[in-house]
């Protein structure tokens, strides 16, 4: 029963043994813990049950940890202790290796909040453009609507056309319909409808028509999947700890004698180092530094996600709405063993067809990340015309290095001839090897380089034929390719930048490019550049000059001119509207003139109204001033708007799973209302809509100015009592605010000296402020 000093509670059968029980104060190495403990003393022996040592910050050997019995501390490796009777404490000398380090935690992403109560409601997100060329008129739209409630999402997407031109001058093809629901504190996701299997990164990832149930780490944004490096370290007396990570003070936090851990620390991925000065109250330090390596293709130790999906494949996606193949399941599984190994597996299968495998990723110490991985797959037809079953077997591995000034990573995969994939059976080829290499180095004010390379060879020729033929001549995933990148950028002056950009595909003597130019920024969302380039061949010269648009309220637009064997001029402008983002624009080549308008925008039913707002891609918010227009509204602390005639204002930009801050301006607020609270955290869920009350309500108050029988103001101290409501105190020159008032209302009043008398008035509000009435007889 280890507690504190302020809180020890003595129990008369809480006894070890048969010897009486000593409540002792632990003094570890000379320092008060601040700890007080049950032992008993068996001749030269002091004992205490483990579960008593754990708790007072021992560290047991495994042989002792499951007793249930007092142990004798001496049995403990490291770690002497006697009895001061006189000053009944309990004088411990313990190594560092005996002591449970205290944990130091650095913070990092902010605890969430309780998930925010969805509202019921819909949204519809429309993006039309209209196009008026020489050649005719046409135009589109893409259409996503979702309607949203307690119990998850449903959502719908589509694309439209409309050409007069055309014998069949409409078209429309649906894209994804989806209902999920979100389990945050599970980190699941259900998802019903169109979905996207989940991958690893040496599988391939495809479209179904069924359901699925995967993890979803953005469900908490506090949780940090990966791996991050813990530090340690042993102060003799009271010390602070400041730490340095890659160069920046991250942190300074006090530490108590003994050993210490720091979690959480705020690093980067890749490579870096931590530099930790420990400062005890005598003033000397002790300073130490640490390198690591943090990545995020490893998990932490015992966490795991998954995915699990089946349904029918679909093929065509937006071209055909309702082209499904035959029945499919995949399942795709990572788990953190340790901070530096992650296991993978991956499965998936059709009629007489399985794929199975198997990966790792590997922390090589500080250097870097290994991955490796190997599948086998058997059976199957393609569809595409005749294709015959198969086994085969595909290979991947990959390593990574990354630091503050240099990256570098190269990855590559190798397949048998029959090695196939669910993607593979319908229509997208599987290459049969690949390879992608980079390399990244920061030149500081000098710059900084990139150079990549990206080679694949396609599967057998009867593979790429079939695909051809079944995709209409479009050898989706099935050509060679052998394609060199490099690119330099540099800050030449102030706001000006210089950048280099070339490539060449070694396996096309024609196939190249190269282009360079400069870009500038003017501030205010402004900028501008040059650039000239040669691609295949073909030489340009562009200009281009454009203002950004980016909250309600702004115009942007666009000026481009390109020059060379294909002339263009563009010209654009645009206009951020509080219920629409609205564009128009002309564009004039050697193929003619045209000219566009557009608009993009949501419509809104939620929170008993119907609002227009710009697009609407994650959640938002009602917000209600109760009856009081014309309240302005803040969002983390930046003005977003204010309430309308009905007191109700749509925050149309609110993170999912996050936290939000909303509030009232109160100096919007008059005088006669009532206020719950003026500031409000709200974390909604996936994509919906959530109602944000702060209570806002006509508070039906009045200053009242009360007189005793002959003109003079009560006297301070008296009080003001009203059936059904606490007592009101009475101030100076007999003033009183009381509020929940009725058109007549009458009250007694309870003198300092014990008298009584009573007062009836009349109200009527005044909107907007508060009445003051009387004076008023007290009789």
């Amino acid at each position: 029963m280890a507690v504190g000093l302020g809180c020890l509670v003595l129990s008369a059968t809480s006894g070890l043994g048969a010897e009486p029980p000593l409540f002792l104060e632990i003094v570890v190495n000379g320092n008060p813990s601040g700890q007080v403990g049950e032992f008993i003393q068996d001749g030269a022996e002091i004992l205490a049950r483990p579960r008593e040592l754990r708790a007072l910050g021992f560290v047991l050997p495994q042989a002792l940890r499951e007793e249930e019995e007092p142990i004798a501390l001496s049995r403990i490796p490291g770690v002497q202790a006697r009895i001061n009777v006189l000053r009944q404490t309990l004088m411990v000398t313990a190594d560092d290796s005996a002591r449970r380090p205290s944990e130091l935690f650095a913070g990092g992403v902010a605890r969430m909040g309780p998930l925010t109560a969805a509202g019921w409601g819909a949204v519809l997100n429309y993006d039309v453009l209209g196009t008026f060329a020489d050649a005719g008129n046409y135009g589109g739209a893409f259409l996503e609507a979702r309607a949203f409630g307690p119990h998850g999402t449903l959502s719908a997407s589509a694309l439209s056309s409309y050409s007069p031109q055309r014998d069949q001058n409409t078209s429309f093809a649906r894209l994804e319909t989806l209902y999920t629901y979100a389990e945050p504190e599970e980190l699941r996701r259900w998802r019903v409808g169109d979905v996207i299997s989940g991958a690893l990164g040496w599988s391939r990832a495809v479209r179904l028509g069924g359901g699925q149930v995967s993890t979803d780490f953005g469900l908490r944004p506090d949780l940090v999947s990966y791996p991050l490096p813990v530090f340690g370290g042993s102060a003799a007396l009271p010390s602070t700890v400041d730490v340095l990570v890659n160069g920046i003070r991250s942190l300074s936090l006090p530490v108590q004698p003994g050993p210490f851990q720091l979690r959480s620390l705020p690093v980067v991925t890749g490579a870096g180092d931590v530099l930790m000065t420990v400062t005890d109250a005598l003033g000397r330090q002790t300073v130490v530094s640490l390198p690591f390596y943090a990545s995020t293709a490893l998990l932490r130790p015992g966490l795991a996600s998954y995915s699990l999906e089946a349904g029918g494949v679909r093929r065509r996606f937006g071209l055909d709405d309702s082209d499904y193949g035959e029945a499919a399941g995949s399942g795709s599984l990572r788990y953190g063993l340790t901070d530096w190994l992650t296991l993978e597996g991956h499965a998936e299968g059709s009629d007489g067809f399985a794929l199975g495998g198997v990966g790792a990723a590997l922390r090589i110490g500080n250097l870097g990340i290994l991955t490796a991985a190997v599948a086998t797959s058997s059976g199957g037809e393609t569809g595409l015309r005749g294709d015959t079953a198969s086994e085969g077997t595909r290979v991947a591995i990959g390593v990574e290095r990354r630091t503050r000034r240099f990256n570098v990573f190269a990855s590559g995969t190798l397949g048998t001839a029959g090695y196939r994939d669910i993607a593979a059976l319908n229509g997208t080829p599987m290459p049969r090897q690949t390879l992608r290499a980079g390399a990244g180095l920061s030149l500081g004010s000098y710059g900084s380089l990139s150079i990549g390379y990206i080679g694949q060879q396609a599967g057998p020729s009867a593979q790429r034929q079939a695909a051809s033929s079944y995709l209409g001549g479009a050898l989706v995933g099935a050509s060679d390719v052998s394609l060199v990148t490099a690119s330099y950028s540099a800050r030449i002056a102030g706001r000006v930048n210089f950048y280099v950009t070339g490539y060449n595909d070694l396996r096309r003597d024609d196939s190249y490019g190269v282009s360079m130019g400069v870009s500038m920024s003017f501030g205010g969302g402004r900028s501008g550049g040059v650039s000239t380039s040669i691609d295949d061949g073909r030489s340009g010269f562009r200009t281009q000059l454009q203002q950004a648009a980016q909250v309600p309220g702004d115009t942007g637009f666009r000026l481009y001119d390109q020059e060379g064997q294909y002339a263009r001029r563009m010209a654009d402008a645009d206009h951020i509207l509080p219920f629409a983002h609205v564009t128009a624009g002309i564009d004039q080549s050697s193929l003619g003139t045209a000219g566009r308008v557009g608009a993009r925008g949501a419509l809104v039913a939620a929170g008993g109204g119907v609002f227009a707002a710009n697009t609407i891609h994650d959640s938002f918010a009602v917000v209600s001033s109760g009856d009081v227009p014309d309240v302005r509204v803040l969002y983390e602390n930046r003005p977003v708007g204010s309430t309308d005639s009905n007191g109700r204002l749509l925050v149309p930009y609110l993170g999912s799973f996050r936290n939000n801050r909303l509030a009232l301006e109160p100096a919007d607020l008059p005088p006669d209302v009532e206020v719950d609270r003026t500031q409000a955290l709200v974390r909604p869920g996936d994509r919906v809509g959530v109602i944000v009350d702060f209570g806002v309500r006509r508070s039906r108050s009045a200053l009242l100015r009360l007189q005793d029988g002959q003109g003079a103001p009560l006297p301070l101290g008296a009080r003001l009592h009203r059936e059904g409501l606490p007592p009101t105190p009475i101030g100076y020159d007999g003033e009183s605010f009381v509020t929940e008032l009725r058109p007549t209302n009458t009250a007694e009043v309870e003198l300092p000296d014990g008298r009584r008398c009573r007062i009836t008035f009349t109200y009527r509000p005044v909107p907007g402020d508060v009445p003051v009435i009387g004076p008023l007889p007290c009789q």
